[in-house]
């Protein structure tokens, strides 16, 4: 069985979003840039143990070059630096993580995000 290998960047949602708010003007050039990505979905995550944070989804293609993704965080998306961008390659539509490893990668994602200055 053959599975389509993407790519979904998770960001932490300190800043409207340009998709939600663009600046007058970059509305082509960031549809451009959005479209040359292959933006497969986005859209926002509501974490299921704290529904009052949010964190912004993008979904591409795995072979979309790192420079086109930063110039779309950084310009269009964010107008600025992220302070935290995860990236998970791969396809886990059949994979089952038990539920210790679940809570290892929890505690440790948590802890990553906790580095950034991220609030819980």
């Amino acid at each position: 069985m053959t599975t389509e290998q993407t790519s979904t960047v998770l960001l932490d949602d300190e800043h409207d979003t340009a998709l939600d708010n663009p600046q007058q003007g970059d509305d082509e050039a960031c549809n451009k840039l959005f479209q040359s990505m292959n933006v497969l979905s986005y859209g926002t995550i509501t974490f299921s143990d704290n529904k009052s944070h949010q964190a912004d989804f993008i979904r591409i293609s795995n072979n979309v070059s790192p420079t086109l993704i930063h110039e779309f965080l950084t310009r269009y998306w964010y107008g600025g630096r992220p302070s935290l961008v995860i990236s998970i390659t791969g396809g886990a539509k059949e994979y089952n993580m038990k539920p210790r490893l679940l809570r290892a990668f929890r505690h440790g994602l948590l802890k990553v995000a906790q580095t950034t200055g991220m609030k819980k």
